[in-house]
């Protein structure tokens, strides 16, 4: 699990005892790829937490309210070099951010000849 434990209350600019945190199960994914699961730790039962995906990050959020979303990354070939992934939780006025990476997928993955085999993110060639 990928964590961040800092929290900021942003719109009162102080530092907050309040526990608040984004857990994610992987730091990065490849595009095509498997999704990342996000998950806030939070001490506000029954607060509503809201998520935003930076517009500069491909990708996409299945949901933008509640406790757990998953990132969805961008499909394989959109992208041609790693990018960095910007993610926002708010709840009870206060934000959080974390970030991941996204690897474009291999070229040598989109390009597989007679004789090979794919194998998880390898590519088996056989003679």
């Amino acid at each position: 699990m990928i964590g961040c434990t800092k929290v900021n209350n942003i719109s009162q600019g102080n530092e907050s005892a309040a526990v608040f945190r984004i857990r994610a199960d992987a730091g990065q994914t490849t595009t095509g790829g498997i999704p990342i699961t996000l998950a806030v730790e939070h001490e506000m039962n029954n607060e509503p937490v809201t998520w935003h995906l930076d517009p500069q990050s491909p990708g996409k959020l299945d949901e933008i309210n509640g406790d757990t979303v998953r990132y969805l990354p961008p499909a394989a070939g959109t992208i041609t070099g790693e990018a960095q992934i910007s993610i926002t939780a708010t709840v009870n006025g206060l934000t959080q951010h974390i970030e991941l990476l996204v690897l474009p997928w291999p070229e040598a993955v989109l390009s597989v000849k007679r004789g090979a085999r794919l194998l998880g993110s390898q590519v088996i060639i056989f003679a």
